[in-house]
């Protein structure tokens, strides 16, 4: 089973150093050696993608810890250095024959803007010279025992064409290696989602050795692919939540204190005036003379007002107010 390669694909002669890239950085991850320098965080598409790309901030990372531990470094080198260190070993490769280019091309170009081809197999010597200069990689390969871990990579089965299959990481990428006599072992990837791993395994016969590979493949690679991408799911939304979060922080602390001060409303007498004439028109013309007295009637409600109410009391008693007395039995 064979899938077209998309445009923006490496060249198949290149897909067994992706493969080799991929496979180096997941093998001394899960390793977990603090004598290693660590290696950014990447699935085979995004290195891919990042080779295509003049500037990138994985590729530059990748490149740093290759140096730092070629280099056996204890202190990491800047990366305003890379570039030089980079030059002269690119030379020395030229020079022992591990590279047939006849010239350096960082002497014309930049690494950024050299082809993606180009910078894969920078990336390949620089793995290969990790596996013989770097100490701590060297102890890692040689006493197994002594980090707990046996490092080895081995096919993870093969079909009745017995092409052998490669899988490496928690990727869903799958690599196919068919051994031919002119032109040596080919690489190809057969799957790069994981909905290709999964419509792979229903393709494969029932001869004994696919019916294993599909075995492997399900019982296996699938669930690691799975929890991988729950896991990337997780800690994106967690990223995402943290940049909400620091974006509020940000957004209160350059808020003016007066902005955080609750707003109040004063309302003056051109405000008064409008509302008494909106309330006119909703009423009529003739509500707001009525709603204000006359001066006469006003008088007639003062006076009113200054006269003492009578209690039942009083009432009863036939008192009035008054302020003419009253004589009782004549008197």
């Amino acid at each position: 089973m064979q899938h077209d390669q998309p445009s923006h694909s490496l060249s198949a002669t290149s897909q067994w150093e992706l493969a080799f890239v991929y496979a180096f950085v997941c093998v001394f991850t899960e390793l977990k050696d603090k004598n290693i320098f660590p290696f950014p965080a990447m699935q085979p598409e995004e290195l891919e993608e990042a080779l295509r790309l003049e500037n990138s901030q994985l590729v530059d990372d990748l490149l740093c810890s290759f140096l730092n531990n070629a280099l056996n470094r204890k202190k990491p080198i800047a990366i305003q250095q890379c570039g030089k260190e980079l030059t002269k070993m690119i030379n020395a490769s030229i020079k022992s024959g591990d590279l047939s280019w006849k010239t350096n091309p960082l002497y014309i170009k930049s690494f950024g803007a050299l082809e993606p081809s180009d910078k894969l197999t920078i990336l390949r010597i620089l793995i290969e010279w990790q596996l013989q200069e770097c100490s701590a990689i060297r102890e890692a390969i040689e006493m197994p025992e002594s980090k707990g871990q046996v490092i080895t990579t081995e096919p993870i089965g093969m079909d009745s064409e017995k092409r052998n299959y490669w899988h490496f990481g928690d990727s869903p990428w799958l690599w196919r290696e068919k051994a031919k006599l002119k032109t040596g072992c080919r690489w190809e990837t057969v799957c790069r989602t994981l909905d290709e791993l999964e419509q792979f395994t229903e393709s494969l016969s029932d001869k004994k050795p696919e019916v294993s590979l599909a075995l492997y493949i399900t019982e296996t690679i699938i669930p690691r692919v799975q929890n991988a991408i729950r896991r990337r799911e997780r800690q994106e939304l967690a990223r995402q939540r943290q940049i909400m979060a620091e974006d509020l922080i940000t957004e209160r602390r350059l808020r003016p204190r007066r902005s955080a001060r609750p707003t109040r409303y004063t309302f003056g007498d051109d405000y008064v005036d409008d509302f008494v004439e909106q309330g006119s028109e909703k009423d009529g013309s003739d509500a707001y003379e009525s709603s204000s007295p006359e001066p006469e009637e006003k008088e007639s409600q003062s006076q009113s007002q200054s006269r003492v109410t009578p209690m039942r009391s009083s009432a009863r008693l036939g008192l009035r107010s008054s302020t003419t007395p009253m004589y009782i039995n004549g008197t």
